[in-house]
């Protein structure tokens, strides 16, 4: 797991039992590791589990399999052959695992380096899927100044770290996997245009950053607000150009009096749009309130658009 991540991969786990009903298709998996996985159902008596048989199907559609050690025993723990051909030796390409993949044809989603060009060493990425048509790529950078180690005692200490890094450093993110799509960084609300395939962002030590990636341009964002049987009603929509389907935005709806500052908690809301961009959230007011004045506040945690 630590060298899949060290090599820019954001690898998943998956049971035998979800291997041998056909999850890996399903998936889109292109490999397969099997760490000290020694007993490997074959399903051939009753009660088995068609674990291997599932592996062998996987690789005839082109997908790889790379095993730490040869299983010795099926699912009953009953010795067996060793099986000839198809699997990887994982001390093959340990030394060189992102060349021997990418030879292969699988590359990360995102390669992420550092100013000098190696890869990142203190730091994740990881790729979610959001609907159908865009994605969320999130960083994670660890804290600098301290590593893990564990002590003779067995008990793990925070021990200086004169390696972790600068306080801020400039990560080089390959993102040409996706193709000609939109970059916006969800934090300070502006897009980010790819260079050779590439963006650059600072990360501060310790710090996440969330990258949204959509097919379509910022949207613009209106809304109109109602008073009606003492329900304060926000309905809001985006609308980018040449749009036609939205990915799901979450929209950050915060309501106060319009002569101070901050929202009322109890008028604030998280509200998630509707495939054509529209969402809305209802507040009740009290008898008191219904000659307040109040101040309404919309933010695409997404893209970063705010109305007020």
């Amino acid at each position: 797991m630590t060298a899949l991540h060290a090599a820019g991969y954001d690898p998943f786990f998956i049971s035998e039992d979800a291997v041998a009903r056909g999850e890996l298709p399903k998936r889109g998996v292109k490999s397969v590791f099997l760490p000290m996985t020694i007993a490997q159902g074959r399903g051939e008596k009753k009660g088995g589990l068609a674990f291997r048989p599932a592996l062998g199907e996987f690789l005839e559609q082109g997908g790889i399999v790379v095993e730490t050690h040869a299983a010795s025993c099926d699912e009953f723990l009953q010795p067996i052959e060793e099986s000839k051909g198809g699997f990887l030796k994982s001390s093959d390409i340990e030394k060189d695992l992102l060349g021997a993949l990418a030879q292969r044809g699988i590359k990360p989603y995102v390669s992420v380096r550092t100013a000098d060009g190696a890869l990142i060493k203190r730091g994740t990425t990881t790729v979610h899927a959001l609907g159908q048509k865009g994605f969320l790529l999130t960083f994670l950078r660890e804290p600098t100044g301290t590593k893990d180690e564990v002590g003779a005692d067995g008990v793990i200490h925070s021990v200086p770290d004169p390696g972790s890094g600068p306080e801020v450093e400039p990560w080089t993110c390959d993102v040409s996997f996706f193709g000609g799509v939109r970059f916006f960084d969800s934090r300070f609300g502006k897009e980010l245009t790819p260079q050779n395939g590439k963006i650059t962002i600072e990360m501060q030590a310790g710090d996440g950053r969330p990258i949204a990636i959509l097919t379509y341009a910022k949207p613009e964002l209106t809304y109109t607000k109602t008073v009606q049987d003492r329900m304060l009603v926000v309905k809001w929509s985006l609308k980018a150009p040449g749009a036609v389907e939205y990915v799901p935005h979450v929209v950050r709806v915060e309501v106060g009096d319009a002569d101070a500052r901050g929202a009322a908690p109890v008028f604030s809301a998280n509200t998630v749009s509707s495939a054509q961009g529209t969402g809305e959230a209802s507040f009740p007011l009290a008898f008191e309130d219904e000659n307040r004045r109040f101040a309404v506040r919309l933010r695409d945690v997404l893209t970063g658009v705010v109305r007020e």
